[in-house]
């Protein structure tokens, strides 16, 4: 009995062997091919975001921006973010309304895209992005020749280029460089002093 009970045991064995195998039509084994998966894949996800730190004399300005994005093609990828940003710059006080308590002025930036990477070589991609900027700014009055806060909501179309140093295989840390080519006469990354650039670093998962 135990023979027998060992020999199918040895036949069960021989059969899954022969059934993970391809042969030709010569009779030789071929190793199949992977399974490619099909529809979502979470192993293609990208999740993490950027930050941005920027100061000098009486200028300060930080911001975040989480993401989230999909492999959607041989290294290319696509997702939507949002951002915070938050900036402050000292002024002269002489061009301030009276009873004005303070020449610091502060202005926080909310915004939200979408956005396109491709990576080109191991480490260098391209990076593309539609935004949108709501923040608070400081403008002349021509009439009384002081500053006054409004509100502004502006488009900005990035476009640059960025550095990719991976630290595992799925995390890496980026910098980026980009410029709004859009140059909207209300553009956070020219009214914010910024002549139109914005450089970012971040951490991203899955890219």
């Amino acid at each position: 009995m135990k023979k027998i009970f060992f020999l199918l045991c040895l036949f069960c064995s021989v059969a899954v062997v022969q059934a993970q195998n391809t042969y030709n039509s010569s009779g030789r084994i071929v190793a199949k091919k992977p399974v490619k998966q099909k529809g979502f894949d979470r192993d293609n996800l990208v999740l993490g975001g950027d930050f941005r730190f920027n100061g000098g004399t009486g200028y300060l300005s930080a911001g975040l921006a989480p993401t989230i994005g999909y492999k959607l093609f041989t290294d290319f990828y696509a997702g939507v973010k949002i951002g915070y940003s938050y900036d402050r710059y000292r002024v002269d006080p002489s061009i301030l309304p009276a009873g004005s308590e303070s020449n610091l002025l502060t202005y926080n930036t909310y915004s939200g895209g979408i956005w396109a990477r491709y990576l080109f070589i191991e480490s260098i991609f391209v990076h593309a992005e539609l935004e949108y900027n709501i923040f608070d700014n400081y403008f002349f009055n021509d009439l009384t020749g002081l500053l006054e806060k409004k509100n502004v909501e502006s488009p900005s179309a990035l476009l640059g280029v960025g550095f990719r140093q991976p630290v595992s295989d799925r995390i890496s840390f980026n910098a980026t460089i980009l410029f709004d080519v859009l140059n909207d006469p209300n553009s956070y990354y020219t009214l914010s002093g910024k002549g139109g650039f914005d450089y970012r670093i971040g951490v991203l998962i899955g890219f």
